[in-house]
């Protein structure tokens, strides 16, 4: 304890003692615990003698000093024990308080730094927020770019199928363009030297065989393929004789040419092996097909018609010295 206190320094009040109390050596100094002397027994034996009553009364007054003393003492000492709890205590309370205060100073600063790093964390939040919206802005954006980046593909090769094809058929024109060109010198030089046999009329660089008698389609088939050749193909609108071409047919007469239906599947085909595409007029029962009046139509088996065959016109070379 910083404030102790001990039995040394407590002080008594003065007091008068009775004649068989010996004197102080100095009775100046202070009456103190330590300084209190008590006669002993052989002190008091080798004094004066004393009457039986006064030894009585010295005895008493002795053992009440005694008795006085060991009060004071248990005061003086619970005193000191009290004086040193309170001042303990009082120590503890101060120690308690600071450290209360210490601790509310703590409490304070952690609650800002809490606080603060709740601010941080809101901010922290926010701005996470606010990026979500940017990327899913910018995800939007991609994803329309990269829409318009297909559509664009797309386009292009939309484009580019089309220039392809554009070229196609430029090589196709070019190549009917030189086919023409080269059947058309054929035929020029055909018309000058004679490509076809004696008997057939050239027609758009083919050699045709027009009868004069009239046969079946059978019998018309047969005699075009005695002829090395076949009834004729007229698959294009230009290849079909009629208009300002007729004059090589008789508008009267009916022909017999290359078309004929499948019976099991009622479809119109050629004789080269190819469908037929097109309208043709018949009737349930046709079953061959002929040029009437410059048209495509279907005729019975039984009828009997003039025929055409055709065969590809060809150079016969050197001129024949002998024309027929």
């Amino acid at each position: 304890m910083s404030h102790g206190i001990t039995y040394a320094d407590l002080r008594f009040a003065k007091a008068p003692l009775e004649e068989s109390q010996p004197p102080l050596a100095h009775p100046e100094e202070d009456l103190t615990y330590e300084n209190i002397q008590l006669p002993r027994p052989q002190e008091e034996e080798e004094g004066p003698p004393r009457s039986a009553g006064g030894a009585a009364k010295a005895s008493h007054r002795r053992a009440g000093y005694a008795a006085l003393a060991a009060v004071l003492g248990a005061c003086l000492f619970l005193l000191a024990t009290s004086i040193g709890f309170g001042v303990r205590y009082w120590q503890v309370s101060r120690q308690l308080q600071q450290a209360s205060r210490a601790h509310e100073r703590e409490r304070k600063a952690q609650a800002q730094r809490i606080g603060a790093q709740e601010g941080g964390l809101e901010r922290s939040q926010q701005l996470l927020r606010e990026a979500e919206m940017r990327l899913s802005s910018t995800r939007a954006a991609l994803w329309e770019s990269w829409e318009a980046g297909n559509r664009t593909r797309r386009r292009l090769e939309e484009q580019l199928e089309a220039v392809a094809q554009v070229q196609q058929q430029r090589q196709e024109t070019g190549r009917r363009l030189n086919e023409t060109e080269a059947k058309w010198q054929q035929a020029t030089s055909c018309q000058q030297r004679g490509c076809c046999p004696c008997g057939w009329k050239l027609f758009r660089w083919k050699c045709l065989w027009i009868s004069q008698e009239k046969e079946t389609w059978a019998n018309s088939r047969w005699a075009c393929h005695e002829k090395s050749a076949q009834l004729l193909i007229v698959k294009k609108p230009w290849d079909a004789v009629g208009g300002k071409d007729a004059e090589i047919l008789e508008p009267s007469n009916g022909y017999w040419i290359g078309l004929y239906k499948i019976s099991s599947s009622r479809k119109w085909v050629w004789v080269d092996g190819s469908g037929y595409e097109g309208t043709l007029s018949s009737s349930y029962h046709s079953t061959y097909g002929a040029l009437i009046n410059g048209r495509l139509s279907g005729q019975a088996s039984r009828e009997s018609y003039h025929y055409i065959c055709e065969k590809p016109a060809e150079d016969p070379g050197p001129p024949d010295p002998f024309p027929c």
